[in-house]
């Protein structure tokens, strides 16, 4: 009998269920789901079970102890397979599926034997999932205890507490970087070295990685906002500008913009005005991106009363930005 789904979500649920193997993640990704088990080359024993669960558990369905002895009975998978598959093409083949993509390959972890799949080679766009598998491979390839680092050269002398000669910063990569760990590391240079000047130049080193600063396939027209921040190994404050809108407490007057870090790097352009209570929310926060500019542009009305806007802006050139 032909079990009908009155939703998406019904059905992804059974198709779960159906998939019912230890350790074999499913990804379901609302109207675009794959079946992800494509990182034979990585040994998972190099991680914890918990960790790796955790890591995943926003988006991974994990069937932990199945009953299912396909899950531990290579002879008996082989011997089920069959109807494992019809199991699955049944649940694909419902209606509420028809505008569905689906690109799955299932495969038995301690066999390698391919148990189903589906478009298994069909080049499908992961979207922001991709950063679990990601994180998951750098935990593997790099391990938990791996660190960024940015280091800090010169090549001059202290003399009555004055660095005489340049000061040189070779970036890492470091992602969580800060205007708050430089502060941290100046304190301590005036503590231990008792440096409170510098005579000299402060020279940038980014070739930690390559000139490529943006994702492959990315949108152009995402440029300005924070999740589509540029890549370099100097970066800081994600690369990124965090700029706050309160409305003035005048009718027509401009309403307040403020610059987190405080920093000389962006200019603000501000031709919005506070509008009167209870009208339309226009206000707009972006960067001049198409001129490449790091000019930040606020625009539209912001009404009176109403609680301060937000939004996160990158940065041009992110290694000028760190200097």
């Amino acid at each position: 009998m032909r079990t009908r789904f009155r939703t998406l979500g019904s059905a992804l649920f059974h198709l779960e269920r159906v998939i019912n193997f230890a350790a074999v993640p499913l990804l379901l990704t609302g109207t675009l789901f794959y079946a992800l088990f494509i990182i034979a080359s990585i040994s998972m024993a190099s991680l914890s079970r918990h960790l790796i669960s955790l890591l995943l558990a926003a988006l991974f369905v994990f069937a932990g102890c199945s009953s299912s002895r396909m899950a531990q009975d290579p002879v008996s998978a082989n011997a089920n397979a069959p109807a494992f598959r019809e199991s699955i093409d049944r649940i694909l083949a419902d209606t509420v599926l028809r505008p569905v993509v689906t690109s799955m390959k299932i495969v038995a972890l301690k066999t390698g034997d391919v148990l189903y799949e589906r478009n298994a080679d069909l080049l499908m766009r992961p979207a922001s999932n991709m950063k679990l598998l990601t994180t998951a491979a750098a935990l593997i390839r790099l391990g938990p205890k791996f660190a960024f680092t940015t280091r800090f050269y010169s090549d001059g002398y202290v003399r009555d507490s004055v660095l005489y000669g340049n000061l040189y910063v070779k970036g890492g990569g470091d992602p969580d970087f800060s205007s708050a760990a430089i502060a941290a590391i100046v304190a301590e240079q005036k503590s231990k070295a008792g440096i409170k000047r510098v005579e000299g130049d402060l020279v940038g080193d980014d070739t930690y990685f390559d000139a490529q600063r943006w994702g492959t396939g990315w949108m152009w027209d995402d440029e300005p906002w924070g999740y589509a921040a540029f890549n370099s190994a100097l970066s800081i404050n994600r690369n990124c500008v965090d700029v706050r809108v309160t409305p003035s407490n005048t009718v027509g007057a401009p309403p307040i913009v403020t610059i987190e870090p405080d920093t000389r790097y962006v200019s603000v352009e501000n031709t919005a005005v506070t509008a009167g209570m209870n009208t339309m929310n226009t206000l707009e926060i972006s960067r001049k991106f198409f001129e490449r500019s790091n000019t930040i542009t606020i625009c539209g009305a912001l009404p009176l009363g109403t609680s301060a806007s937000h939004e996160t802006i990158t940065v041009l050139h992110p290694e000028q930005y760190f200097l």
